[in-house]
């Protein structure tokens, strides 16, 4: 091979794995999901999870008469083959003592299924480290004087399990 080949395939080797770490980072990288108000479609599948999930037996939730009401929507890509994951923020921002409540919801052959339930801040933001090739998820909770509370969950198998909860000054 003489030298000049050497120093094209050199080169392409170079950009090749330049390309690679930019896709790799723009697939990965964290991002906020942007809540907004669902459209009319959009919130009759938000009224429907909402009413299936605040009236189960087990829930701690008050069902009221529109639960998609106020409620605020946000996709977010959390595997990077799969369909987005809906989230919702059924209070739209108007959140009692204890935070707001988001729900994630992951869609399969069979419909949909709850796949995170955290209170804390009126956000999400979806990182870029994953664990069991979903994307970890991280809420901030502030308080004042108490400093700021970082909720970091990560993937359990089926859903979101226990988060780990850092307290910041």
């Amino acid at each position: 091979m003489n030298k000049s080949w050497r120093v094209v395939t050199l080169r392409a080797a170079i950009v090749l794995v330049l390309a690679a770490s930019f896709y790799a980072t723009k697939t990965f990288a964290a991002e906020e999901a942007r809540f907004t108000a669902p459209g009319k479609n959009l919130r009759a599948l938000v009224r429907r999870l909402l009413t299936e999930e605040f009236s189960r037996p087990d829930s701690t939730y008050e069902l009221v008469p529109d639960p998609a009401r106020h409620a605020l929507t946000a996709w977010a890509r959390i595997e990077n083959s799969a369909p987005r994951y809906l989230f919702v923020l059924p209070g739209g921002g108007y959140c009692g003592a204890a935070n707001c409540l988001i729900l994630g919801f992951r869609k399969t052959a069979s419909g949909w299924i709850r796949v995170y339930s955290q209170f804390g801040g009126d956000g999400i933001e979806v990182l870029d480290t994953s664990t069991n090739g979903h994307r970890d998820l991280r809420q901030w909770e502030g308080s004042a004087g108490e400093g700021m509370v970082v909720i970091t969950s990560h993937w359990s198998g089926s859903a979101y399990g226990k988060p780990v909860i850092r307290r910041t000054r």
